[in-house]
């Protein structure tokens, strides 16, 4: 819905946002759970289902200065990456998008093992990718067992 310059949407970028510090308080604030991306989208979910709006300004322009030093290689970003992916997925969507996305991880993740094992791919931080995704492979099972256990535990 498009209003006076204002979209409605689901999720804003964490980059910038603003928000009134009672609001936020009044949903909880950000979950301790998340350390690395999905924070912004579990909050903004949150406050949706709260009765606020989240909107966009469509006639303002924000440049964004600084590094991004975040890289896919890097083993603690990837990890955290499809861990929060994961943990949001567990709260917020339904059950059948969660086994979706655990397939479909699961599936791209044994792509990229086997790819990495071919002799084509260059020598450099092969050994720690593939170290990386089967440890995030690994934790997929892991959140896999989670799921189907019937006693409350916490999110591994």
């Amino acid at each position: 819905m498009k209003r006076r310059g204002y979209i409605d949407v689901e999720v804003i970028c964490g980059a910038f946002f603003v928000v009134n510090r009672d609001v936020l308080i009044s949903i909880g604030g950000f979950d301790p759970d998340y350390f690395l991306y999905q924070e912004e989208a579990d909050a903004f979910y949150r406050l949706r289902n709260a009765g606020y709006r989240n909107v966009i300004l469509s006639n303002l322009t924000l440049v964004h200065h600084g590094r991004h030093i975040e890289t896919a290689d890097n083993p603690k970003v990837y990890y955290h990456r499809n861990r929060s992916l994961l943990l949001y997925f567990h709260k917020n969507r339904s059950r059948l998008s969660l086994w979706m996305l655990i397939c479909m991880n699961i599936f791209f993740l044994v792509l990229k093992i086997c790819y990495n094992i071919l002799p084509a791919v260059p020598q450099s931080n092969k050994r720690l990718r593939r170290t990386v995704q089967k440890s995030v492979l690994k934790y997929h099972f892991r959140f896999i067992t989670f799921l189907t256990k019937k006693s409350p535990e916490k999110f591994p």
